[in-house]
């Protein structure tokens, strides 16, 4: 019989943010970066750019953000990880996970979105502001369908918990 121990608390690399009740280790980078850098940059720190999985995640985040990013309170936006990929020769869009997955992926869109404005939205961010620039406005917190290679204020990368200090 194997049993599964279950990590209930754990360590993060130096400088990063832990979450124990996620599991999870965070690292913000405030720069101006496409999706693709971004992603890069977590690839080098063998981390993967920010999925949100659940609501209790997501409210982890922003307050995480809110609390500590005065930035980000005057209206930055947050690259998320999620990518759509267009499914076969269909029209059809499908969200899809840095790790590939796709099955039960959380969202939490703002009316209307995600749009594909100009057919050329691929990527996805939070968004503390709306077209008004108004910090926490009707957008505040809530997700935006975006093109990949615009550059958006910040990103996170996030790694499980070690067992074992690192």
């Amino acid at each position: 019989m194997t049993t599964t121990k279950i990590v209930t608390s754990g360590f993060c690399p130096k400088g990063w943010i832990p979450e124990t009740r996620l599991l999870k280790c965070y690292k913000p980078f405030i720069r101006r970066v496409p999706y693709e850098i971004a992603a890069q940059k977590c690839r080098t720190l063998n981390a993967t750019l920010l999925t949100i999985n659940s609501r209790n995640e997501d409210f982890a985040i922003l307050n995480m953000i809110v609390d500590g990013e005065p930035w980000f309170r005057r209206g930055g936006s947050l690259i998320l990880g999620p990518k759509y990929r267009v499914k076969g020769a269909s029209p059809e869009r499908i969200l899809v996970a840095p790790n590939g997955r796709r099955d039960d992926l959380y969202t939490n869109f703002a009316a209307g979105e995600p749009n594909n404005a100009g057919a050329s939205e691929s990527c996805v961010e939070v968004r503390m502001w709306q077209y008004d620039q108004q910090p926490f406005s009707n957008y505040s917190g809530l997700w935006n369908d975006y093109d990949c290679g615009w550059e958006r204020s910040s990103f996170i990368c996030e790694l499980p918990l070690s067992a074992k200090q690192l």
